[in-house]
């Protein structure tokens, strides 16, 4: 094999270390928990028509949701939920 010109030589060659966005686990849950609202509040139907299992920090609830705010998800029986809260949800 031919030896390339010094013009084709790559001499920088360092290690660089990008590592600026870490993932944690707590951000992932609430990224797939708000996929999960947004695709019962988005897609077609109402979203009280859709049973849901809502797990949260305290408590677990068997309900239907009513609506979507920035934070907040209101259910059927007039009980706010904090996003934040929410652990997992499940449509059932």
């Amino acid at each position: 094999m031919k030896t390339l010109p010094s013009l084709y030589k790559n001499e920088n060659i360092n290690c660089k270390d990008n590592n600026k966005s870490i993932c944690t686990v707590k951000e992932y849950v609430n990224d797939s928990v708000k996929l999960i609202l947004n695709d019962i509040f988005y897609s077609k139907g109402f979203p009280f028509d859709k049973k849901v299992l809502i797990k949260t920090k305290n408590k677990t609830i068997k309900t239907y949701l009513v609506t979507l705010s920035n934070n907040k998800v209101t259910t059927l029986n007039e009980e706010e939920i904090d996003i934040n809260d929410i652990i997992s949800i499940e449509r059932l």
